[in-house]
């Protein structure tokens, strides 16, 4: 479909240049685009029009400013350019579409000064009363960026980021879904004089989104220009059939509970019961789905993080996750036994700790379980959340209570519900390693709840077992009374003191990966 490109090119008056940007345009297909910072004076606006898009309707605002800052240009018999205003930092206007879509588009070079950029905040404001409940869309060159982390290499002021924070905050605009680069800017500078900066972005409001549900934006590379062209793509290519998930704001339809109880009114026997019944609900969605976009709701759109999904470099050893180099690890093997005088050391179940295990859940235990699992948690595979449990409990509540009764009585878990999906997170703004991200594993609800009620009965018994030295990871203890003990013995290792005194400090990095299951097998054993 036809794409819009945003893109500071930094001077078009060069013919290469100008041969660069035409393939570009060719290359994905757009057909209304803005370049920046052209420095293109008007009297050579002509030869530019012919070299890059001869044939296509243009605009500037050499008008406004001596040199040639912002030029939009269309393919006329795709798109259909109003312009509204046209001022130094800004050109607004009105877009209709072929296929009967209308929406606002503001094209955005600001200044670099900041007193320079007010006049451009309080413009904004103002075309956003102009344009309250329509699809609007901003994008552009900000000369500023909005959190600290957007900028490598230069310092953040509160200062700089707070103009442009309250202006997005008033206009009630967010940052489009988007990909690719992450920093739009470098100064090409090489080691400790590189900057990077996000300061080249697209925002759109709601309205903009429910008008365009795929919409997406790509960074594309540089190259040898400064910044990243920016294409937005209305009509992206489904990239395959998405998998189900529920979301919260179904349950506030009208239909909702109607729908779940006529699911859950067929009459079906055996164990694949609940699994049954959640599958034929995800077939019954539709009416919700297409009755929710009606409903007054405040539009929450989650913003992509897509580029932070790819790994920018990494060496072969890197990629080797079977790489254990500069690590020493203690081997247990299978073949040893445990020393049981070693195990008699420390705390072990008793028979009045059996009997808290043994006993039966309850209807409540399960219920407030489920109800303990925030709504907003990633679902499973299923695509259910515990808002869906939640919501229509009064309806499903039986069945679940019955299928986790079942595992407790059996000791096995349908593949319906042990199904895990793993993933990886990033855990910084640009990745460049495989340490660089986290694995999650997005579990079933039922098998959180399970895992929930599990962990309720044995944190009645674990703090008679386990030592009171473990400061991490329990109940009502936190890892700093170690760090502050710590502290407190240091504080008597004096170079005058008769003994000498030495303190170890042990990294054990990676543990879990070293852990030996049949040694775990054994110790939970004889405990």
């Amino acid at each position: 479909m036809d794409n819009i490109l945003c893109w500071n090119v930094r001077g078009l008056n060069d013919r290469q240049k100008q041969i660069e940007v035409r393939k570009l345009i060719a290359s994905h297909n757009v057909k209304l685009f803005s370049l920046l910072e052209t420095r293109v004076k008007a009297t050579n606006m002509g030869n530019l029009y012919l070299n890059v898009c001869p044939g296509w309707c243009f605009h500037s605002n050499s008008s406004c400013h001596n040199n040639g800052r912002i030029v939009i240009d269309w393919l006329p018999n795709v798109y259909t350019v109003n312009i509204i205003e046209t001022h130094s930092q800004l050109i607004h206007c009105y877009i209709s579409i072929a296929n009967g879509s209308h929406f606002y588009l503001t094209c955005v070079y600001g200044f670099n000064g900041k007193e320079e950029k007010g006049p451009l905040w309080d413009t904004l404001r103002r075309i956003h009363n102009d344009v309250k409940g329509k699809a609007w869309c901003m994008a552009g060159d900000f000369n500023a960026v909005m959190n600290k982390g957007e900028r490598i290499g230069a310092p953040v002021r509160w200062n700089d980021i707070q103009p442009m924070l309250d202006c997005m905050e008033t206009c009630g605009l967010e940052d489009m879904k988007s990909s690719g680069r992450y920093y739009t800017w470098t100064n090409k500078q090489d080691g400790e004089d590189r900057v990077l900066s996000k300061i080249d972005r697209a925002v759109c409001n709601p309205n903009w989104c429910n008008l365009f549900l795929n919409v997406e934006t790509i960074f594309l590379p540089a190259g040898d220009f400064d910044h990243t062209p920016m294409l937005i793509k209305l009509f992206p290519t489904p990239a395959g059939k998405k998998p189900f998930q529920f979301f919260n704001h179904w349950s506030l339809h009208k239909d909702f509970h109607a729908t779940i109880r006529q699911t859950w009114k067929t009459d079906i026997q055996g164990r694949l019961k609940l699994s049954w019944k959640l599958a034929r609900t995800r077939c019954m969605k539709i009416p919700m789905i297409t009755a929710s976009s009606q409903m007054n709701l405040k539009h929450s759109r989650p913003i992509s993080k897509s580029q932070n999904n790819t790994i920018a470099g990494c060496s072969r050893n890197q990629r080797s996750t079977g790489s254990r180099r500069g690590t020493q690890t203690l081997e247990y093997s299978s073949t040893n036994q445990l020393v049981e005088d070693i195990v008699d050391l420390g705390g072990k179940v008793t028979d009045a700790h059996k009997r808290i295990l043994e006993c039966h859940f309850t209807d409540k235990e399960i219920k407030d379980a489920m109800f303990s699992i925030p709504s907003n948690k990633a679902p499973g595979l299923d695509g259910y959340n515990s808002h869906f449990f939640k919501a229509a409990w009064h309806i499903v509540g039986g069945d679940v209570i019955k299928s986790i009764r079942d595992f407790f009585r059996i000791g096995k878990l349908l593949k319906e519900i042990s199904v895990t999906t793993l993933t990886m997170v990033p855990k910084i703004q640009t990745p460049s390693r495989v340490g660089d991200y986290r694995p999650i594993a997005c579990c079933s609800t039922l098998y959180k709840c399970i895992s929930k009620l599990l962990c309720n009965r044995l944190s009645l018994i674990l703090p008679d077992i386990i030592s009171p030295n473990q400061g991490a990871f329990f109940n009502r203890r936190s890892i700093m009374h170690n760090t502050l003990i710590c502290q407190d013995m240091m504080r008597f290792y004096r170079p005058s003191q008769i003994q000498p005194c030495c303190m170890f400090k042990l990294d054990v990095k990676k543990a879990y990966d070293t852990v030996d299951w049949d040694f775990m097998t054994q110790f939970m054993e004889a405990i």
